[in-house]
């Protein structure tokens, strides 16, 4: 590994050598591309994290991961009962939700 690091460096200051004879425009838009792809790239990364967390999250059922393919539909017996009755919309008569 220490003969990459040392690869690393010698690319580095080669490049660095290479952008010092640059002219201040060209310099000035090899920074402002260099750093739009670095942003690209961490927004990337980012979002693959993000969607490892949601695939994560998805698998997880109140304190007890679900085994992966397990797509049971035992209900929950911490989740909250639910009825099959509609709430009124708010703002309407109950003469009105009859039309």
């Amino acid at each position: 590994m220490p003969e990459a690091r040392e690869d690393a460096r010698k690319q580095y200051s080669k490049t660095r050598a290479e952008f010092e004879k640059l002219e201040t425009q060209d310099k000035t838009a090899f920074v402002l591309e260099a750093t739009f792809a670095t942003i690209g790239q961490a927004i990337e990364e980012t979002g693959r994290q993000f969607a490892d967390v949601l695939d994560r999250a998805a698998n997880f059922d109140f304190g007890s991961w679900r085994e992966e393919g397990d797509e049971s539909d035992a209900p929950n017996p911490a989740a909250p009962p639910t009825s099959d009755k509609r709430a009124p919309s708010r703002g309407k008569k109950s003469s009105e939700e009859d039309e």
